[in-house]
């Protein structure tokens, strides 16, 4: 190794150098990872759609297929961490025996917080505890009944056992992802680097840790290429969590000040938080970056304390103790990979915070490295491990245990907005129900934009180090550049949601004759995108024609993945514009449409596959044509099919279930059914003549006689379960509508799955022979 203090000649030779008529570090790295990020962006910008596709089919293969690895080297760092700590190398000072450290121990751990969690507590700290106390991890049973629509009079007891316990798991399990072993992957990268730099005299870059095992390679190519993987976990790291705050305050400023929550007012919030981080990162660690830190978490512990007085205080501080004990109790079943049931905490939460947290190290450990010069190894593990653990587990006590008191007591709008996935509103939501909602509201918004800020520029600064190959004293063009490229990253799906945006105006324009009211929209206009949203979600899926007279399009069906799993799939469609519904029908079904359903259903019956069948129709096509086609044979085989059918078919009324032509397609062993949508046996008009002989007049009698909405059906025990819609209907947030229809349908065909062949028949011929609750039971 070299004389300690003195650089290698890699570091000798960086001298600035003029490009465009500013003054940087030219080196490798710089040119290397710039010019490859920026590459990146235009590309994905060109590339949108397939570009999601990859990312998206690339985090989920990561989570699912490496999740093991994710954990082994989590408790493995971790577990370094502590014998480090407790061991004789615990009062080693980094720096050497004679070092001082640069800050104080409040302004030190100000610093670590802010850099280290920043934009996450904010966001996740209502939503994350409120999510698993509805849906608890290692298979612990749910006191949360996503079925019932909860009021003041039928919320769970607080007083069960089970509750409390549920919400003690609840936090626990929050802060199982940003405790221990979260900051510990932060602790390993820090611990190493500042060793090596303050104690061996290598420059404080991430190759510096590789020293023990390239040697002075590590001032050649493999260093090269170590660093600027460094640089790009940094900013798409830094993007993730970035973009998360945009979302918070955009939500916020639409929430409170009626700002609209458009693409255009996030791009202008990104310009106006990033001239601030630029600001911040110009003026360095000793002036912008210590003094955001030190007002930070002022701020941050005045709201903290704000919420605890305001809120349940009793409640909270209960509940600091008895998450501190789950946490303690299920840390080791939480670590653990094998034989895990929950795979949907586990790969969806676990696996992914692990590899979040492993992309922002190189920049936070850095950062972390950069400012603990003169503190012992045991300082810095009781600093970067135990100390943010325990300030997690504060705000998370008060923060998602506020939000599940509030259910608990009767408050059900934090679990509505989490239940709806409107994640970003989850926080002021759970302001509401306190006393000055306005007031700690906008304290919100600073702390996040702060937090924002002290993010991005502590970000800036690190990866600025690292492309400038160690020097701490780049020119501050150079500064200002890494600081703009991490923005860049996030603004790229605000400037494609602003295109769609201005398609949907162009066209609102171009149809001003149009009546675009709620109710036609959320009857007539959920199911396309709901469908849509849905079979994107099924991640590869084929269409399957008619063979015998022509295709149908008010039918679509074909075989599909779902987490893994193969299927087929039958939908019913209406359109989204008058051409399409034409091409369509409108949603009636004609039988080429029934007799593909019907080829599909055999299919799925030859090769064991499970069905999964989306209805939306009005009801079946009548005509003269479709009676000579065969339409009432087509549905009679339909039905005959799926009765004797020995796989899984799970029935999902997303809009309009109408008449004979739903059935035809909906003999289930469960019949899931969207929150707003109907199924009924005749349109409530075609129900008034029949009855009424009329044109109509009595449809509001017959609506109300025979009970065509979801939670009317629920009680007659025709459906298996409602599914929640986002505020408004499904049309005004299909993507959420989509993971809602996701999730009821993992967790039923999950069930159906462990049924035999005969189960499955038996099952639904006793449901269709004894269905419905009859006489005085149906009252």
């Amino acid at each position: 190794m070299h004389e300690e203090g003195k650089q290698p000649q890699y570091m000798e030779e960086r001298e600035y150098r003029k490009l465009f008529g500013l003054e940087i570090y030219l080196t490798p790295v710089f040119v290397i990872s710039s010019i490859a990020i920026i590459a990146f962006v235009i590309g994905s910008l060109v590339f949108q759609e397939g570009a999601t596709k990859l990312f998206g089919a690339l985090r989920v293969w990561l989570t699912t297929n490496l999740d093991w690895l994710f954990m082994i080297t989590t408790n493995l760092v971790f577990l370094f961490c502590l014998v480090v700590a407790v061991s004789p190398l615990g009062k080693v000072r980094l720096g050497g025996a004679d070092a001082k450290p640069e800050y104080s121990y409040l302004t030190w751990l100000a610093m670590i917080f802010s850099a280290g969690v920043g934009i996450g507590l904010l966001f996740f700290g209502v939503l994350e505890p409120v999510t698993y106390f509805q849906s608890p991890p290692l298979g612990v049973e749910t006191v949360y009944n996503t079925d019932t629509v909860y009021t003041a009079e039928n919320v769970p007891d607080a007083s069960d056992p089970k509750v409390q316990a549920a919400g003690s798991l609840g936090i626990a399990a929050t802060v199982f992802h940003w405790g221990l072993q979260g900051w510990a992957i932060y602790g390993i990268v820090g611990l190493a680097l500042a060793f090596f730099a303050y104690n061996r005299g290598l420059p404080l870059l991430i190759r510096s840790a590789f020293y023990p095992i390239l040697g002075d390679r590590i001032w050649g190519w493999p260093g090269h290429i170590i660093d600027t993987f460094a640089i790009f976990a940094g900013i798409f790291g830094l993007a993730t969590s970035l973009g998360l705050g945009v979302q918070q305050v955009t939500a916020g400023l639409n929430y409170l000040f009626g700002i609209p929550a458009n693409g255009l007012t996030m791009v202008l919030l990104i310009v106006f938080i990033t001239a601030i981080a630029m600001i911040s990162v110009m003026t360095g660690i000793n002036v912008g970056i210590k003094r955001l830190s030190q007002f930070n978490i002022i701020l941050a512990f005045v709201l903290l304390l704000a919420v605890i007085i305001l809120g349940p205080t009793l409640y909270i501080f209960r509940s600091i103790f008895t998450s501190l004990g789950t946490y303690v109790m299920k840390i080791v079943p939480l670590s653990n990979w094998i034989g895990r049931e929950d795979t949907g905490f586990f790969h969806g939460w676990t696996t992914f915070y692990w590899a979040w947290w492993i992309a922002w190290a190189p920049f936070i450990g850095t950062f972390i490295a950069r400012i603990s010069k003169g503190r012992t190894v045991r300082e810095f593990v009781i600093f970067v491990l135990l100390l943010p653990t325990l300030l997690c587990l504060l705000w998370f006590s008060a923060f998602g245990g506020t939000a599940i008191h509030q259910f608990l007591t009767g408050d059900t709008g934090v679990t509505e907005i989490v239940e709806a996935y409107k994640p970003e509103l989850a926080l002021f939501k759970m302001f509401e129900g306190l006393p000055w909602t306005t007031l700690l509201s906008c304290i919100g918004m600073t702390l996040t934009i702060i937090f924002f800020v002290t993010s991005s520029d502590s970000g800036s600064l690190i990866i600025d180090i690292i492309a400038a190959g160690g020097k701490v004293d780049a020119p501050i063009p150079q500064r200002v550049f890494w600081c703009t490229a991490e923005e860049l990253e996030f603004e790229k799906p605000f400037i494609e949601l602003e295109r769609h945006l201005s398609q949907l105006n162009a066209f609102s324009e171009a149809h001003p004759e149009l009546d675009l009211t709620e109710g036609i929209a959320a009857l007539k206009g959920n199911a396309d995108t709901l469908t849509k949203q849905t079979f994107q979600n099924l991640s590869r899926w084929d269409k399957v024609r008619d063979k015998l007279y022509g295709d149908d399009r008010a039918l679509i069906g074909g075989f599909a993945w779902f987490d893994g799993q193969p299927l087929v799939y039958l939908a019913q469609q209406k359109g989204t514009n008058l051409e399409e519904r034409q091409e369509m029908n409108f949603g009636y079904t004609h039988p080429e449409g029934y007799r593909k359903a019907r080829r599909l259903m055999q299919l799925a019956g030859k090769f064991n596959r499970p069905l999964i069948c989306f209805v939306d129709t009005p009801g079946a096509h009548f005509d003269l044509r479709s009676e000579e086609y065969g339409q009432a044979m087509a549905i009679a085989e339909n039905l005959v099919e799926m009765m004797m059918l020995r796989v899984p078919i799970l029935v999902v009324i997303i809009g309009e279930g109408g008449s004979g032509g739903a059935l035809a397609i909906a003999v289930g062993n469960r019949v899931l059914m969207m929150e707003y949508a109907i199924y009924c046996v005749a349109p409530p008009e075609a129900c008034s003549g029949i009855v009424w002989k009329d044109k109509g007049e009595h449809a509001p009698e017959a609506t109300e006689g025979y009970k065509p909405t979801a939670p009317d059906l629920l009680k007659l025990e025709i459906i298996d379960q409602v599914i929640r819609e986002p505020l408004g209907g499904a049309h005004r947030d299909a993507e959420a509508a989509a993971r809602n229809v996701k999730r009821a349908v993992r967790k039923h065909l999950t069930e159906l799955m462990q049924m035999t062949p005969q189960q499955l028949v038996q099952q639904r011929y006793e449901r269709y022979r004894h269905i419905g609750l009859y006489g005085e039971d149906a009252a």
